[in-house]
């Protein structure tokens, strides 16, 4: 929806570049990022772009809504120029059962079973970023709860955003409030060594450069 490249933006060298399978979303990102990026309409399966295009990609919470993830691993690889980085984020299998089809998700990830997905389509992992399990996992709960609560809102006569809902009486969004009880959380899953946890399926993950001639 563009908040990535919107963050990306404050870099001021940067060429930003924008795929999204959804052309109403496009809209709404292009209102948002305006002309600092170069937005298209396109698969993630069939990037349209030449081969060796970029430097970086940014992939976040989209492996998993695919039939064919590794065709889209295939395409990351395709684009990126050697040495560059891929910077992705996929779901750690941690759900309850009927969590993935109502999220369309075909699957979740572990640690191995991405680095595996990620060496299978050549690429090498060289970082394991810190996801937050156990506050990711509160903090998805909250906006679940927010979210029925909105509906639920709606249907009563008075609509509401999941994250602007509030309470009668409320001094903040309870989104807000609900965050703001898991923090801790936070602090304490920064200290985990995600390097060995099944539960790192944030990364960095690099096409390898040629040996250089000797």
């Amino acid at each position: 929806v563009g908040d990535t490249l919107a963050a990306l933006a404050q870099l001021p060298n940067a060429e930003l570049y924008g795929i999204e399978y959804s052309a109403a979303t496009i809209t709404r990102a292009r209102r948002l990022v305006g002309h600092r990026a170069d937005l298209r309409q396109g698969s993630a399966t069939a990037l349209p772009y030449e081969r060796e295009f970029f430097d970086c990609l940014t992939c976040s919470e989209v492996l998993e809504h695919l039939p064919d993830d590794q065709a889209a691993l295939a395409e990351c690889f395709r684009v990126l120029r050697p040495g560059g980085v891929l910077v992705l984020t996929v779901p750690y299998r941690h759900w309850f059962p009927a969590y993935e089809p109502l999220m369309g998700h075909f699957r979740h990830y572990d640690r191995e079973s991405l680095d595996r997905s990620l060496s299978a389509a050549g690429f090498r992992t060289i970082e394991w970023l810190p996801n937050y399990p156990r506050w990711h996992r509160a903090a998805d709960y909250s906006y679940a709860l927010c979210r029925i609560a909105a509906m639920v809102s709606s249907r009563l006569g008075a609509p509401a955003l999941p994250h602007e809902l509030r309470l009668p009486g409320g001094s903040s969004p309870l989104l807000k409030q609900l965050s703001a009880l898991w923090e801790p959380l936070r602090s304490q899953d920064a200290r985990l060594v995600y390097s060995q946890l099944p539960t790192s399926t944030w990364v960095v993950a690099q096409r390898p450069a040629p040996p250089s001639a000797s």
